[in-house]
């Protein structure tokens, strides 16, 4: 409601501050997914505690669009390859 800050995301941990332009995101109720400029990784993120809970790989190049499903088991992206994938996101390592 005053509009403070709650957590802070980056979109590559390892990078943080030199890391390229996002190119989309999405969002379920427990994860963050983010895709960086012309590159192929999808990183999944837990809203809870900030923490990478896995990185996707599928695309020859960048990713141009991610989307959840409405029950938030599954991960779609579009990439710029001209490839759609379904991601299953509920195997990812519990933390």
């Amino acid at each position: 409601a005053q509009g403070r800050e709650v957590s802070r995301f980056h979109r590559n941990p390892t990078l943080k501050q030199l890391a390229p332009r996002h190119s989309c995101a999405a969002c379920s109720k427990d994860l963050l997914a983010v895709a960086e400029a012309e590159s192929p990784v999808i990183r999944l993120f837990a809203f809870a505690d900030g923490s990478l809970r896995g990185e996707l790989t599928g695309h020859r190049h960048g990713v141009a669009g991610l989307a959840f499903s409405p029950d938030g088991r599954a991960l779609f992206s579009g990439g710029e390859d001209g490839v759609a994938i379904v991601w299953d996101v509920t195997r990812l390592p519990k933390k």
